[in-house]
């Protein structure tokens, strides 16, 4: 197997892995446990009893924060698993290969820019994975 084909199956795996990631949390109390994935969806909601004695607002503000608990938490083990692939070599060296390709000729990405009255065009500046992640 190729290099490159070496560093596809891992990202794959790793993929397959991160998807797989949830983070949970259990609100102040006890009211609220939330499941979610890596992407903020909810995968579990659990309500105690007592829930329902809140004011409406109270109950609201308990789910959002006890969903925001479990999305860190998610995050924070998907970087764990993403950090396999972050620190291999020839990934970093593939990244940068790529991120520095000029682009074809005559299309230079841009990305507007508000001023005072008026949206001005910038080059867009490449992006590393390292901040993506």
């Amino acid at each position: 197997m190729s290099g490159l084909e070496e560093i596809t199956v891992k990202a794959a795996r790793i993929q397959r892995a991160v998807q797989a990631v949830r983070g949970s949390a259990v609100s102040d109390g006890g009211h609220v446990r939330v499941e979610v994935g890596v992407d903020g969806s909810m995968t579990d909601i659990v309500i105690g009893q007592s829930f329902s004695m809140l004011p409406a607002e109270t109950g609201a503000e308990l789910i959002a924060r006890t969903h925001a608990a479990a999305l860190t938490a998610a995050n924070q083990a998907a970087h764990g698993i993403r950090r396999e692939l972050l620190e291999d070599p020839r990934v970093a060296r593939l990244v940068d290969q790529t991120m520095t390709q000029p682009n074809p000729p005559g299309q230079i990405p841009t990305q507007p820019r508000r001023t005072d009255d008026y949206a001005v065009a910038e080059p867009l500046q490449p992006t590393s994975i390292y901040d993506r992640w």
